[in-house]
């Protein structure tokens, strides 16, 4: 599959302010983001979005693995990580991102924050 342009920013456990459907919005977003024909290039996942990636819950890390399986960049904040005092070293999927990295890549791709 080809990898487009769009980097995508997650900076909630959620979209929108109900919790119960927002959870379930990002489910599905992820799942029909790792279903498109064109890919992005890069998911960077910040403040509460940390928590996206670091989880047990396989209903966001299926998607979230499907996509690194296809050439995906998945990085998640190392600020945040250290913020919440969680191990990078356990994270199931993605990498750690810096934000001199991520403020390079927003000046060179167009970003979607979903929120």
């Amino acid at each position: 599959m080809p990898i487009g342009n769009t980097v995508y920013l997650f900076t909630r456990r959620q979209i929108g302010d109900d919790n119960e459907l927002g959870r379930t919005l990002i489910r599905g977003f992820l799942n029909n983001l790792s279903k498109q024909e064109v890919l992005p290039r890069l998911l960077f996942f910040m403040n509460e979005g940390t928590y996206l990636c670091y989880t047990e819950d396989e209903t966001l890390l299926t998607p979230l693995r499907t996509l690194a399986e296809k050439g995906v960049d998945i990085a998640i904040c190392k600020t945040c990580l250290d913020a919440y005092k969680l191990d990078a070293a356990k994270m199931p999927v993605g990498r750690v991102g810096t934000s001199p990295e991520f403020v390079k890549i927003t000046t060179e791709y167009p970003v979607m924050t979903v929120t």
